[in-house]
């Protein structure tokens, strides 16, 4: 169970010949995970990409999807909606010196 894990959340690109064989079975066995896999890599593209724009359409997309767990993810989501897609839309802050994406200051408070 955890290698199918791995396979569904790793980067596509890190699978080798051999996994993405495998996984490819698997998929194609239970198309309830395949649809899973599927609402998974999106989200990850969305996130990675930084494109926010497209979140709202993930979220009815996957709350419509019957996947019960990550339906309720995609639901909770929602609970700190502006948050959760200004992530992936605001651009990172950078350093002025180095270019290098900016560390949070070392004063920040969460509270």
């Amino acid at each position: 169970m955890r290698q199918v894990t791995g396979w569904l959340t790793c980067h596509p690109r890190s699978l080798d010949d051999e996994e993405e064989a495998q996984r490819a079975q698997i998929l194609e066995r239970c198309p309830e995970l395949a649809a899973l896999a599927g609402r998974v890599r999106t989200f990850a593209a969305v996130m990675t990409e930084r494109q926010g724009h497209l979140l709202d359409k993930w979220i009815a997309a996957t709350q419509a999807s019957g996947l019960g767990p990550l339906a309720g993810f995609a639901h909770g989501l929602t609970g700190d909606y502006d948050a959760v897609r200004n992530g992936p839309s605001l651009p990172t802050p950078r350093c002025p010196v180095t270019g290098c994406a900016a560390p949070w200051p070392r004063n920040w408070s969460t509270s």
